[in-house]
């Protein structure tokens, strides 16, 4: 199972990858969800996501919305 921590995602700030940043992306993912995806899964989605406390588990079922 692979976890993504959307609190702390590393964005490469120039073109060799040799510097970067550490980005908080929770808020604006779990904005994006709600905001664009379709049904009560996208919206459940949504919450867990900016719910968590720090590492989100990517099962099998949260995979396919």
């Amino acid at each position: 199972m692979k976890r993504i921590n959307f609190e702390r995602i590393e964005i490469f700030v120039d073109i060799d990858k040799t510097r970067c940043s550490v980005e908080n992306y929770k808020k604006d993912f779990a904005n994006i969800i709600y905001q664009l995806g379709r049904g009560i899964e996208a919206h459940a989605l949504a919450f867990k996501v900016s719910s968590i406390n720090s590492i989100y588990p990517l099962v099998s079922d949260s995979r396919t919305l």
